[in-house]
């Protein structure tokens, strides 16, 4: 999330609705009571409870066979996301040309100026394939700011407060271990 919004504190009920949703338990005592939360709370909350702190991204939804599902909201732990990847790229070839395209992603973006000086956050990757082809592409670049300035950041550290850093590297490597198991 973009570090503007770790001072936003406003009360949102419908973020509240959201987590509670999710985990009955998750709320404090005083936002059960407010039945609301904060932005940063909330999304805090979310990236615990998903996969984005432990192994760097989350997985918001996959199709396979035209049947859609979005049911990743806690699923955080490694094993539980290698099977996603393995029942949604059953096949060694296209695993490949994933993989082929995530290194030429990674090798492009550590070579690149602009990653170098931007915070990505909020991007995502899109996996497509058929029967014969597979590719990756970056998109979701709507909170992708400039860190200003001489400053540089690697994208392969954890992000706290005044850093910059998104971790996408982190997301990236963890994407690229998974398919390559």
């Amino acid at each position: 999330f973009l570090q503007a919004e770790t001072s936003v504190s406003k009360p949102r009920r419908d973020l509240y609705e959201k987590m509670v949703k999710e985990d009955p338990e998750a709320p404090t005592e005083e936002e059960s009571n407010d039945e609301a939360v904060s932005k940063f709370r909330y999304l805090d909350w979310r990236d615990c409870v998903s996969s984005s702190r432990s192994l760097g991204f989350r997985i918001e939804g996959v199709t396979v066979e035209g049947k859609s599902s979005r049911d990743y909201k806690t699923t955080r732990e490694y094993q539980q996301i290698a099977k996603i990847f393995d029942n949604y790229a059953t096949d060694r070839k296209i695993r490949n040309m994933y993989l082929e395209r995530l290194r030429l992603i990674k090798n492009l973006c550590e070579k690149s100026e602009f990653f170098a000086s931007h915070e990505l956050i909020g991007s995502s990757l899109l996996f497509v394939h058929d029967d014969e082809k597979a590719s990756v592409w970056m998109i979701d670049f709507e909170k992708t700011r400039s860190v200003g300035g001489q400053v540089a950041i690697s994208h392969d550290k954890e992000w706290e407060l005044d850093n910059h850093e998104d971790g996408y590297l982190i997301g990236l490597n963890t994407v690229i271990q998974l398919l390559e198991s």
